[in-house]
């Protein structure tokens, strides 16, 4: 008996010793590692996005399930602002919406319709809202490798924010700075 509690104890320390040594040189007991550019915090939060991202992968994008799709582009210049924005209502079969342009207190608003990845506009408006951002495919691993700025989520409501750090370096901000 003696024998039995002396191997019991000899196993369940050795137990504890290989958790001790795997914790203390970081050995994870979950199934992911975080990288390196981010918290855990930040990691977890930014899982939330998945489905974005994944929209964002998308060639031909799927409107499937959503009710709005807003693409934004602000140019600023000094203290000159553009905003150039398509705000498309997806409950609609025929996805309309408007293009509006603001260049400080003026504003233009124009009614489009999207099909097949092209904007069409019901009136004459300058310059048309470049399809290539509208439609613009973006991969999972572009944000992974920005750096966290900050991150929010609303007490009161399911909204969640993510900002990432600029960065000036890139394909996409080439593109779209040019």
């Amino acid at each position: 008996m003696k024998k039995i509690k002396k191997y019991i104890t000899l196993i369940f320390l050795g137990g504890v010793a290989v958790l001790s040594i795997a914790l203390i040189n970081g050995w994870r007991l979950d199934d992911y590692t975080v990288p390196k550019n981010r918290t855990r915090e930040q990691y977890d939060f930014e899982g939330t996005f998945e489905p974005m991202f994944k929209f964002l992968e998308q060639e031909k994008k799927d409107f499937t399930g959503l009710k709005g799709y807003i693409s934004r582009v602000y140019i600023e210049h000094g203290d000159e602002v553009k905003k150039y924005s398509v705000d498309l209502d997806i409950i609609q079969s025929d996805l309309k919406g408007d293009y509006t342009i603001t260049i400080g207190d003026k504003e233009e608003i124009a009614p489009v319709t999207y099909s097949n990845g092209k904007l069409t506009y019901s009136s004459e408006i300058t310059p048309l809202f470049d399809e290539e951002i509208l439609n613009l495919v973006v991969q999972r691993d572009y944000f992974a490798s920005l750096d966290v700025k900050e991150t929010f989520k609303s007490a009161e409501t399911e909204l969640r924010d993510i900002i990432y750090k600029p960065e000036n370096h890139s394909e996409l901000f080439k593109y779209l700075k040019k």
